[in-house]
């Protein structure tokens, strides 16, 4: 049996020109191991494919060289490498000729719909998201369509109705794609294993390890499908062979079946002699190896730019650096009339070795791999790579490659991948989120049905506070691929936000469906046990916790959850001060650590330490209002308020654009005003300062110190000139004050600021807000209301 099969360019072999006989070619796809180990393996589909290669090229009519049959087995058989070999496939079919594509392996879809289609699953396709990485028979469909139009006689031989768990296992997802397989497009013939309503059968009684259909299929086109022994077979006597043979072997449980052809004109010729004479020829091409023998008559600088580009695929030096990548050595080669016959090959290497490493990286995303989402969260230098490695697949195929719109979705998807996680290490910027939308947007467009795209558009939405369209798009993920965990763990989480406490059974019901389909999924876990401990169920949130803990030891954030679940637990605290320092152990800049660890120390007593780490906190963040208060509480208590001034003063040279100083600052001695002096010297334009004395007269508000509350909310007035919003601040603080006069003035002067469209709302404001009720009896009151809001009802009592 032959064992290794070469695949070259047509470029390569000088074949397909004007005169030449035209020259079968094959794509033979066997996978038995699956690369998810949640895929059912098979036992014989990779066996099948080899034996069928190994029949074409020995018995073959002659014809089929191992330079036109490309043979794909197991972890060789990944969506990219399938693709690739379509594509050759595509460019070498011979107008007259059979362009054969035989597949044995799995075949399923997610959901049952009538614009759903099937899908072949590669090596490296995941038990769900299959639009993302498994060859989808619309895909197969323009292939033949493509072939079948360059005059080429199509075959396909597919074996794809395989028992075993999948994805669309409770919804027939494998009899719907064996429905679709035998669908009719052209002329082109389609010799199938059985009936889409059956189960493809394999066993060691055949061919000791085989596929029932695969053993009798090969059996039949050596000649014992020839009843009339012409030396011919036509499809009918292939036909009634495999259903009898098949039938009777399974006991009735497998109908093969011959769809398209004329079914009377001969289909395969038996030359007895072909299979010594072509296999000894096979053998000595086999010996050679063309790649080798076109680079040994290169000239040295030639045969040193090639071992460069070998050296750089292997080691993952795909496009950096310049000047010694893959990429660069290939411009090179490319160029070089050396080697000019190796063009095909090299980039054929080059491009699926790109994808393959992009697609590594999907899947292990898809099944929520705590090692790939750890390196999401933290923006691993290779995501920024993946956008321009799918660009430069797309440069080098070209627009008219049926992979071309594919590659650009998941291009602009790990842009906008990039953007929003750079979003979120920045603690939050909308700029780069509404950037990375756009992105998503643009995804979406040339790939509807991709539930990554649908699921990375809600984290989006749900950054941007647009919770109904999250939730959108978290429901066409789950659609698309029900059988996929994150977007159901995303829409739960969503759901604590969308709907109060009392609503979370709401959000449970699909953190345990999350569970349930990725029992090992560590942020379901978390979300699910931080919901609990909102909810007030800490007993059950602590056990859900320390399992995410087990799960994604590689989370900061698993640790810090366990903490917080725990720390007021007296006989657990010690345990969360542990816990607390991993996380900074792990993560320094992790600020709630910080606090946390803090608090933890003051439940214990331990005053000093609890100190030393809102100092730390501060250190990093000097906006940090949680640490900076605590400081400030605990420096006074201990007689020490000079040593809390300097470090809020210190705090705020730091960063004068950031709050919290200024605050603690005047509440630390609520008599003088420090605070405005500081505030009034800070080195930032006006409008923020009027920003920042806004966000102190609340927090003054809510600490009950009202003198400091009216002139933060004056200083404001002051530096936002001639503008209705501060003064509508002040009308609410002096209501709710009771200060009758002081709120009038500030409405009238509101109202008297105000462009027409912010007068309508803070008339509608002023006449239904309860705050407002005090100045309602007042005759002023009714005349402003009278002059400024016509508009508006009075509701007042004479």
């Amino acid at each position: 049996m032959l064992k290794v099969l070469v695949c070259l360019p047509l470029l390569a072999l000088g074949v397909g020109y004007a005169g030449a006989e035209p020259l079968p070619c094959a794509v033979i796809i066997g996978i038995s191991d699956y690369q998810d180990e949640a895929i059912t393996d098979l036992s014989y589909a990779d066996r099948d494919a080899r034996e069928f290669a190994d029949f074409l090229l020995t018995q073959g009519e002659g014809t089929f060289t191992p330079q036109r049959v490309r043979v794909l087995l197991d972890s060789a058989a990944t969506l990219a490498r399938i693709q690739a070999a379509l594509a050759w496939q595509l460019a070498g079919a011979d107008a007259g000729a059979k362009a054969i594509l035989y597949f044995a392996g799995h075949g399923d879809l997610e959901t049952k719909g009538d614009d759903r289609q099937g899908y072949l699953l590669a090596h490296d396709t995941p038990k769900n998201n299959y639009s993302l990485l498994a060859l989808g028979l619309n895909y197969l469909n323009a292939h033949i369509d493509s072939l079948s139009r360059k005059g080429a006689q199509v075959v396909v031989i597919s074996d794809a109705c395989h028992s075993g768990s999948l994805a669309g296992s409770e919804v027939g997802g494998t009899v719907a794609t064996a429905a679709q397989i035998m669908r009719q497009l052209t002329n082109e013939v389609k010799i199938l294993s059985c009936q889409p309503y059956e189960l493809a059968q394999e066993d060691e009684k055949w061919g000791e390890g085989r596929g029932a259909f695969s053993y009798y299929l090969v059996e039949g086109l050596r000649g014992d499908a020839d009843r009339d022994n012409n030396q011919e077979i036509d499809l009918f006597e292939l036909e009634n062979y495999l259903q009898l043979k098949v039938r009777d072997e399974t006991d009735r449980a497998q109908h093969p079946e011959i769809t398209g052809g004329n079914k009377r004109v001969s289909f395969f010729r038996i030359d007895p002699e072909a299979g010594s004479r072509f296999r000894q020829s096979a053998r000595r091409v086999l010996r050679k190896d063309f790649v080798k023998e076109e680079v040994a008559a290169a000239p040295k600088a030639s045969q040193r730019n090639y071992v460069r580009f070998q050296r750089a695929l292997q080691r993952g030096r795909l496009l950096l650096p310049e000047g010694k990548s893959a990429l660069s050595y290939f411009n090179a080669l490319k160029v070089d009339s050396n080697l000019i016959n190796l063009r095909g090959i090299l980039q054929e290497r080059l491009t699926v070795t790109l994808l393959d490493s992009v697609q590594q990286a999907i899947r292990a995303y898809l099944e929520t791999d705590a090692n790939e989402l750890a390196q999401r969260e933290r923006l691993d230098a290779k995501y920024r790579q993946f956008p321009r490695y799918l660009g430069q697949v797309a440069a080098l195929i070209g627009a008219q490659d049926p992979r071309y719109l594919e590659l650009l979705a998941k291009q602009s998807y790990f842009s906008g991948l990039v953007l929003r996680l750079e979003g979120e290490q920045a603690g939050g910027v909308d700029s780069l989120y509404e950037q990375a939308l756009a992105h998503q947007l643009s995804a979406v467009k040339n790939a509807r049905e991709a539930a990554y795209i649908h699921n990375e558009l809600g984290l989006l939405y749900l950054r941007l506070r647009r919770l109904e369209e999250a939730e959108v798009s978290f429901e066409r993920a789950m659609a698309l691929s029900p059988t996929w965990a994150l977007p159901k763990n995303n829409y739960a989480s969503l759901a604590r936000r969308l709907y109060a406490i009392e609503y979370f059974s709401f959000a449970e019901f699909y953190f345990l469906e999350a569970i349930k389909l990725k029992p090992d999924f560590a942020t379901a876990y978390m979300n699910y046990g931080n919901g609990l401990v909102a909810a007030g169920r800490r007993d059950t949130a602590e056990v859900l916790l320390r399992q995410a803990l087990k799960l994604g030891p590689e989370y900061a954030d698993a640790y810090h959850n366990l903490a917080v679940a725990i720390y007021r637990q007296p006989e657990k605290t010690r345990e969360a001060i542990g816990l607390f320092q991993e996380v900074i152990r792990r993560k320094p800049d992790y600020l709630e650590a910080y606090a946390g660890l803090g608090h933890a120390y003051e439940q214990i007593g331990e005053l000093d330490s609890a100190i030393a780490v809102y100092l730390q906190e501060v250190a990093l963040s000097p906006g940090a209002g949680f640490a900076l208060g605590r400081v400030r509480e605990l420096y006074a208590t201990n007689g020490k308020s000079n040593a809390a001034r300097a470090l809020f003063l210190e705090a705020i040279k730091k960063a004068p654009h950031e709050p919290a100083a200024y605050a603690q600052l005047g509440l630390l001695d609520s008599g003088a005003d420090d605070w405005a002096k500081q505030l009034r010297m800070a080195p930032v334009p006006m409008q923020q300062k009027a920003r920042i004395a806004r966000t102190l007269a609340f927090d003054f508000f809510f600490a009950d110190q009202f003198e400091l509350t009216e002139n933060a909310f004056l200083l404001a007035v002051d530096w936002r000139a001639g503008q209705a919003a501060p003064y509508n601040d002040l009308s609410r603080f002096y209501s709710r004050q009771k200060q009758t006069k002081k709120a009038l003035r500030a409405m009238r002067k509101t109202l008297q600021l105000a462009n027409a469209e912010d007068r309508e709302n803070y008339c509608t404001s002023f006449a239904e807000e309860e705050r407002y009720l005090p100045l309602q009896s007042s005759k002023q009151y009714r005349k402003m209301m009278r002059k400024y809001c016509e508009n508006q009802t009075i509701n007042t009592k004479e």
